[in-house]
C-alpha cells in the first residue's frame, strides 16, 4: 500500500476539503465515498476433512456521485490521493453523461453535518483467536454430528468471519469512521436410510466477535439430530389448510414475500405490489411488523449504513396498516422523505441500495399452546429450505424443513415434503393470531447481486386457510 494511503490519513477537515474541492471541480450535487478495509475468514470442513481454509484481506475505494437526476460509480482497490483523483473523475463523468439519460431530475437532500467513530463491541476479539483454535471449534461440531448416528450420510459444516473498517465521506459534511465485525457458523446434515434421504441445516450468526462459540457449541449436534428424525416423517396430503408457521418460517414470509415490497427503490420502480398502499390496512390489528437497526449481537445488527446515516427504526405495518417504506438517500430524496438508515452495500465495489436489516412481525398475547387447541386438523410449519417471491405481484413459494400434524391442538405426526404457497396480500389478511415470545434467524440476503447480512423473526403465528403442497 502506498505511503500517501488515504487510511494512514486521519479523518480531518483538511482530507474532508480536497473532496469538496473535487466536488466544486467537477461540479457535482452530491457525493459519498467510502474507504474500507477488510479481513475475513471462511472454513469449511466436509466429513472431518478440511476442504477450505482461507484468510483475506481487501481494500479498496468508491466515489458515487449525483448531478441533476444521474448518478456516476466507480472504485479502486489502490488506495491513494492520485488514484482518488482519477476515481472521482471517473465517478463524475458518469454522472454527468448520466444525467442526460435521466427521466427525473432530482437532488439528494442535504443533512446536518455529524462527525462519528464507531468500534463494534467483541467479547472476544477475532484477531486474538488463532485460525487453529477456529479450525478446532468447526471439527468438533462436525465430529459431533458425524458421531451421532451410523445413518448420517454427509456433513458440511462453515465457519465465517469478518472484520470491516470503513470511513465514509459525503458532500453535506457527514464524516463516518466505523469498524465492524460478524461470524457465522453453518451445518448441512445429510442422513439416509435405504432410498431415503433427508437433510437438516442449523445456523447462528452474530455481530461481535468469537463469542459465537457460546451461541453455536451444539449447532452440529442438533442438525444431526433433526435430520435422523426427519427420516420417520410422512409426506403431507397436498391441501387447503389452518396452519401454525413457527418464527423462522415465519420471519422468513415477512422478510422474503413482504420486505421486499417495502424497499422503497422497488416501490419508485412499480415493481412492488405495494407501491400505492400506504395507509391501506393489510391485515388485523394484530399485525405490527418493523425493520429496525436491532441491538449488539443481532447478525443484521446495523448502528450507520453505507451512506452515514444513523440506522432507525421503520414502522412497515402498524395495527394491520401500512405506515413506511424502507429508503435510501436516493429514494428519500425522490419521495420529499427522511432516509431511514437501509442504505447498504456489501463492499466498496457496490452502490449502496435499499436493504433490510432487522425484520420482524412483532409479538401479540398468545402462547403457543393456545394457538394450537382451536386447530383440529393442521398443520404446524417449521423453518424453511429455499422458495422464491416475485415482489412485484406477491407471489411466493417456501419449502418447508419439516412440519407437523395437528389434530385436536395436539402434535401427531412428523411431516416432510412441504410447501406454503400463496400470495403475500391474502397470508397478511388470513392471519388469525400472533404469540407473546420472539425469536429471531441469521441469513445473508441477496438482491441485485449483493449479500448483506440481516436478521428476521416472529412469534408463532397462526393462518387460516393456506394452500399446503405436498403429495
Amino acid at each position: 500500500m502506498a505511503s500517501e494511503s488515504i487510511l494512514d490519513l486521519p479523518v480531518d477537515d483538511l482530507f474532508q476539503k480536497r473532496l469538496q474541492k473535487l466536488q466544486k471541480k467537477w461540479n457535482i450535487d452530491y457525493f459519498n465515498t467510502r474507504f474500507n478495509v477488510k479481513s475475513s475468514t471462511l472454513i469449511h470442513i466436509n466429513k472431518g476433512k478440511m476442504k477450505e481454509n482461507k484468510s483475506t484481506n481487501t481494500y479498496g475505494f468508491s466515489v458515487q456521485t449525483f448531478v441533476d437526476g444521474g448518478y456516476g460509480f466507480a472504485s479502486s482497490n489502490e488506495i491513494s490521493l492520485s488514484e482518488l483523483d482519477r476515481i472521482f473523475e471517473n465517478s463524475a463523468k458518469l454522472a454527468r453523461w448520466s444525467s442526460t439519460k435521466a427521466e427525473e431530475k432530482f437532488r439528494i437532500n442535504p443533512l446536518d453535518p455529524i462527525k462519528v467513530s464507531y468500534v463494534q463491541p467483541q467479547k472476544k476479539n477475532l484477531f486474538d483467536v488463532s485460525n487453529e483454535d477456529k479450525i478446532q471449534f468447526l471439527l468438533n461440531q462436525d465430529k459431533a454430528a458425524i458421531g451421532y448416528d451410523s445413518r448420517i450420510s454427509n456433513s458440511n459444516s462453515y465457519y465465517i468471519d469478518n472484520v470491516s473498517h470503513e470511513i465514509i465521506h459525503t458532500s453535506d459534511d457527514r464524516v463516518i469512521d466505523k469498524t465492524e465485525s460478524a461470524s457465522r457458523v453453518m451445518i448441512l446434515i445429510n442422513s439416509k436410510e435405504g432410498t431415503n434421504l433427508q437433510e437438516a441445516r442449523k445456523s447462528k450468526g452474530i455481530t461481535g466477535g468469537f463469542e459465537i462459540v457460546e451461541h453455536a457449541n451444539s449447532l452440529g449436534l442438533d442438525a444431526a439430530k433433526e435430520s435422523i428424525e426427519n427420516l420417520s416423517a410422512k409426506s403431507v396430503k397436498a391441501g387447503q389448510y389452518n396452519i401454525i408457521a413457527d418464527p423462522f418460517l415465519a420471519g422468513t414470509f415477512i422478510h422474503e414475500a413482504f420486505g421486499h415490497a417495502c424497499e422503497a427503490d422497488g416501490v419508485l420502480s412499480r415493481e412492488s405490489v405495494l407501491s400505492d398502499k400506504i395507509g391501506v390496512q393489510m391485515g388485523k390489528d394484530i399485525i405490527n411488523v418493523i425493520d429496525e437497526p436491532g441491538s449488539n449481537g443481532d447478525y443484521g445488527f446495523l448502528k450507520y449504513d453505507s451512506e452515514g446515516i444513523e440506522a432507525k427504526k421503520v414502522q412497515l405495518i402498524e395495527n394491520g396498516i401500512l405506515k413506511e417504506f424502507m429508503h435510501s438517500r436516493e429514494t428519500a430524496s425522490k419521495m420529499g422523505l427522511e432516509p431511514t438508515g437501509n442504505g447498504r452495500a456489501e463492499s466498496f465495489t457496490s452502490i449502496p441500495i435499499v436493504r433490510m436489516r432487522n425484520t420482524y412481525i412483532e409479538p401479540s398475547d398468545w402462547t403457543l399452546e393456545e394457538l394450537m387447541e382451536d386447530l383440529k386438523n393442521g398443520i404446524l410449519c417449521v423453518s424453511w429450505n429455499y422458495g422464491y417471491t416475485e415482489p412485484s405481484i406477491g407471489q411466493f413459494m417456501f419449502k418447508m424443513a419439516r412440519a407437523w400434524e395437528i389434530r385436536n391442538g395436539e402434535k401427531v405426526q412428523l411431516l416432510r415434503d412441504a410447501a406454503l404457497a400463496g400470495m403475500m396480500l391474502d397470508i397478511l389478511n388470513n392471519i388469525s393470531a400472533i404469540g407473546n415470545t420472539k425469536y429471531s434467524d441469521d441469513g445473508t440476503c441477496g438482491k441485485s447481486y449483493q449479500g448483506a447480512p440481516v436478521s428476521s423473526g416472529s412469534p408463532y403465528v397462526r393462518i387460516n386457510d393456506v394452500v399446503i403442497g405436498g403429495q
